[in-house]
């Protein structure tokens, strides 16, 4: 897993976090969260070469016996943070390229024959074509529409991206909390839908909000009233 998937798995915990709270996070509990939110197995070592290639992105601090991360930029622009750490990080592993040898030269002396015979010089402008590449793009694409078409793989794909907005949406949750405590599913997806950047649709928008409820269950709940879905917003995950 490279580093820039790393570094993008942190950025969502940590904005995650800063969106009900300023305070720095016990680094145990991010790395305890990146396992939970998007299946990264990260460790203190990760944290340091993320620190090495963007020494700006997070302060690490020890206090007592725990080690303490926060981010040195608040509001996190995530868009911003994570174009800057894949810009410094393919800086530092882009080899330079090698100086191309200059060719010797050789200039001939003397008149160029004035009689060429047909049939002594053959050129050969058609190249043979690459057919065993052909068929390697051919069989490469037929088999990543099999994936694509794989359920479990589409599954995998719309989790992956519910994951990415789970930002944004406990944000808009956070703030709709200090108005009431419980809002009807219908409700705050309309009030989603009209306050993050990304358009999502309303099937997007509540199964982001039942994978919150799963994965951070102080944050929010659901709960069910009759055909109605309510749910409960307490936000003291944090």
């Amino acid at each position: 897993m490279s580093l820039i998937q790393k570094f993008s798995a942190v950025e969502a915990v940590m904005q995650f976090h800063h969106s009900t709270s300023a305070r720095p996070l016990p680094l145990e509990e991010v790395i305890a969260r990146v396992l939970k939110l998007s299946g990264l197995r990260i460790a203190q070592q990760t944290v340091e070469e993320i620190l090495e290639v963007y020494p700006d992105a997070y302060k690490l601090e020890q206090a007592r016996t725990n080690w303490l991360l926060s981010t040195c930029e608040l509001p996190l622009r995530l868009k911003e943070r994570a174009n800057k750490f894949a810009t410094l990080i393919g800086a530092r592993s882009l080899p330079s390229p090698p100086p191309t040898p200059m060719k010797p030269t050789r200039r001939i002396v003397g008149k160029a024959p004035s009689r060429v015979i047909k049939g002594t010089v053959k050129r050969y402008t058609a190249s043979i074509p690459k057919t065993g590449d052909i068929l390697t793009r051919i069989r490469m694409k037929e088999e990543a529409l099999k994936r694509a078409s794989d359920p479990l793989v589409k599954r995998q794909q719309r989790e992956k991206f519910l994951i990415a907005q789970l930002p944004g949406i406990s944000a808009v949750l956070h703030s709709l909390s200090t108005m009431r405590s419980s809002f009807s599913m219908s409700e705050l997806i309309d009030r989603v839908s009209t306050s993050v950047k990304t358009r999502l649709s309303p099937s997007e928008i509540s199964e982001a909000i039942e994978l919150l409820s799963k994965s951070q269950p102080d944050f929010c709940s659901l709960v069910d009233s009759g055909n109605l879905k309510v749910v409960r917003l307490t936000c003291t995950a944090y």
